[in-house]
């Protein structure tokens, strides 16, 4: 069976120049010079069209909330949840607590279970001293569990020690990635 188009001795093209390359009788197609493109700028990197705005990442804390006595432990307040919800998809990556002892206060505040949604994010069931997670820390990021708009974050913290007449303040931020 012959294939219409080639030379049944050496399997080239029929009409093949052996000269340049070229089949006899097809058209050259000439290099159009085109003027160079002009690149955007920077800041306009994430811009589809004027006015549509590709979706993109920024960097935002989300404050936890405490759900009574304003986040003071005091001898009446020994538990208490720090709840954070997001209106945006969000995924945190580093929590930073502050706690101030006052008065005759002698213990720490822990984190007894931290969840977004339902899903814990700790290795495992257990407590541990939120004072690692100082501002000041140094290599305590997380990648936590990204949630949709509308998902609680709940970190339930307790005062373990003793507090006396005194108080221990504590406020928590989740700093991490969301979409906007």
């Amino acid at each position: 069976m012959d294939v219409v188009g080639y030379d049944d001795v050496d399997g080239d093209m029929v009409g093949d120049d052996d000269i340049d390359g070229d089949v006899v009788g097809a058209a050259r197609r000439r290099a159009i010079r085109r003027a160079p493109l002009m690149r955007k700028p920077g800041w306009r990197k994430n811009v589809l069209a004027a006015g549509v705005q590709m979706p993109q990442d920024g960097l935002v804390p989300l404050s936890l909330v405490p759900n009574s006595n304003s986040g003071v432990f005091d001898s009446t307040h020994l538990l208490i949840d720090f709840i954070g919800k997001v209106q945006k998809p969000f995924r945190g990556e580093r929590l930073v607590a502050t706690v101030a002892l006052t008065g005759n206060t002698a213990g720490q505040v822990q984190c007894t279970s931290l969840f977004v949604g339902t899903d814990l994010q700790q290795a495992s069931v257990g407590s541990f001293d939120l004072s690692i997670f100082a501002p000041g820390a140094f290599g305590v990021r997380m990648i936590m569990k990204q949630q949709d708009p509308g998902v609680e974050t709940v970190l339930k913290a307790a005062f373990v020690g003793s507090i006396g007449t005194g108080t221990a303040v504590t406020s928590l931020t989740i700093l991490g990635r969301y979409i906007f």
